[in-house]
């Protein structure tokens, strides 16, 4: 009985043994996880005080240099570094106006009036921000709660490319601040292309254009008037070469692209694509008629009598020519057809012709037949 006792006594001494060292081993290895912790605490601190000083000592670069150091960075990047403090705002500022092309089809959704209007004024065009108050935000959409360029705009500020950092800040407020809206008002523009989704802006926007574009695509017009075309008109048209139009509105006229035609001598692309609210005919005819060095056509639903038109109109630089049917009064695939658009463009280099008319069926004359792939193959 009393070596009964014993061995439960040793064996409780013995539990109690191995208790004590596992708690022991488990304060332990709290204790280095708690020191890993803190090592790596402090040295994301000194990492973060590093990153802190290195841009620091960047912005004590003289504003010239630091301007022509950005200028190497992609587009993307720029825009990033946009957000890290006002003085990168105002460099990234500066360069807007050297920009040759720029892509805003993708940033539409985040521009309305103002912030458009704001952007244009910091390419360089001439004469805008008359309508912008200062102190206002640019607007609702892509744009931060206050007035402030700061680092709370980080996220808003930082996508899509150059153009998202230039027009995504809010107003400017501040000292040094001013001065980059007078340099982005009397810089000359350098933008010689652009693509515009209109969408979300009024039919004003065309007005606030960079005069300095010559190559202009202009999507989303579906809900604008002839304003949106006459604003292209006055703002554009004599520098404008080339010229590419898709939007549905039924309020826009063929009235309107001829005025924009009669002032644009120097169109030598066209592209229309639009709804049946548009005269289409009436707008190539004009085009045959008052842009004779036209070397790109590309239309919907012309008819046969607007390509006997053209064939009559001096166009001996003609060598691209598009044209989808869409409906039964477009002009179908065709012996007659081909043979015209032979004579029209003798020096033709890409011919595209699609047929989408619902309810035309073949066995009807609508199809190229013998003649027409002869003189297709014999294209000199």
């Amino acid at each position: 009985m009393a070596s009964m006792e014993a061995i439960i006594i040793e064996a409780a001494s013995i539990e109690a043994a191995s208790i004590k060292a596992v708690s022991t081993e488990a304060a332990s290895i709290e204790a280095v996880s708690i020191e890993a912790d803190t090592n790596a605490s402090s040295r994301h601190g000194i990492a973060s005080a590093h990153e802190r000083e290195s841009v620091s000592d960047i912005c004590r670069l003289p504003f010239e240099l630091l301007a022509r150091v950005i200028s190497h960075l992609p587009l993307a990047d720029r825009a990033h570094a946009a957000t890290s403090c006002a003085l990168m705002r105002h460099a990234v500022d500066s360069l807007l106006p050297s920009l040759t092309f720029l892509d805003l089809k993708a940033g539409s959704p985040c521009l309305d009036d103002a912030a458009f209007a704001a952007l244009c004024r910091r390419l360089g065009a001439a004469g805008v921000g008359a309508g912008l108050e200062l102190g206002q935000p640019l607007g609702t959409a892509g744009v931060g709660e206050g007035g402030e360029w700061g680092e709370e705009r980080g996220e808003e500020g930082g996508g899509g490319g150059e153009e998202e950092g230039g027009k995504k800040g809010g107003d400017e407020q501040g000292a040094g601040v001013e001065s980059v809206r007078d340099m982005g008002g009397r810089r000359k523009s350098c933008l010689r292309r652009l693509e515009l989704d209109c969408w979300h802006l009024s039919d004003r926007c065309t007005s606030l254009l960079p005069e300095s574009i010559e190559e202009l695509a202009l999507c989303g017009a579906d809900k604008h008037t002839d304003a949106l075309i006459q604003g292209l008109a006055d703002r554009l048209g004599p520098n404008l070469t080339k010229f590419a139009f898709s939007g549905f509105s039924r309020s826009i006229g063929s009235d309107s692209f001829v005025s924009l035609l009669s002032v644009s001598p120097c169109l030598a692309s066209l592209a229309i694509d639009a709804g049946e609210g548009l005269h289409v005919g009436a707008v190539v005819m004009a085009a045959g008629s008052l842009c004779p060095n036209l070397r790109e056509l590309s239309v919907y639903d012309i008819s046969m009598e607007t390509l006997v038109y053209l064939s009559t109109c001096h166009l001996p630089h003609l060598t691209r020519f598009r044209h989808k049917r869409r409906h039964e009064w477009g002009m179908g695939l065709t012996d007659a057809v081909v043979m015209r658009i032979v004579r029209l463009c003798p020096n033709l280099e890409e011919l595209l012709l699609v047929d989408k008319a619902e309810g035309v069926g073949h066995g009807r004359g609508d199809e190229v037949r013998e003649q027409g792939c002869d003189l297709l193959t014999c294209w000199p």
